[in-house]
C-alpha cells in the first residue's frame, strides 16, 4: 500500500466516524428521552400562493394572560 492511500483511507474513516457519532448521539436522545404528548388543534388553511398546507396549533403555546401572575405594568427596557 502506498503512503498516500493510507492517508486517504484515514480521512475517509474519520469522516464516517464523525457522521456515525452524530447519528448515534441523536439516536441516544430518542432512546433515552421522555415522551411528551401534546394536544394539537389542527387548522387546514388554503393559500393561493402556497397551495394546501397544514398549520398546527398547540394548546401549550397559547397562554391565558388572566391566569398569569406578576405586575401589570412592564415598560420598555425593564429588566425585572
Amino acid at each position: 500500500m502506498k503512503r498516500g492511500s493510507i492517508g486517504f483511507f484515514a480521512a475517509i474513516s474519520l469522516q464516517v466516524l464523525l457522521l456515525t457519532s452524530v447519528i448515534a448521539f441523536k439516536q441516544y436522545t430518542v432512546w433515552t428521552g421522555d415522551t411528551v404528548i401534546l394536544r394539537v388543534q389542527p387548522r387546514d388553511p388554503r393559500d393561493l400562493f402556497r397551495g394546501d398546507y397544514v398549520r398546527l396549533s398547540f394548546t401549550i403555546s397559547q397562554l391565558d394572560l388572566n391566569e398569569l401572575g406578576g405586575d401589570d405594568y412592564f415598560g420598555y427596557d425593564d429588566t425585572a
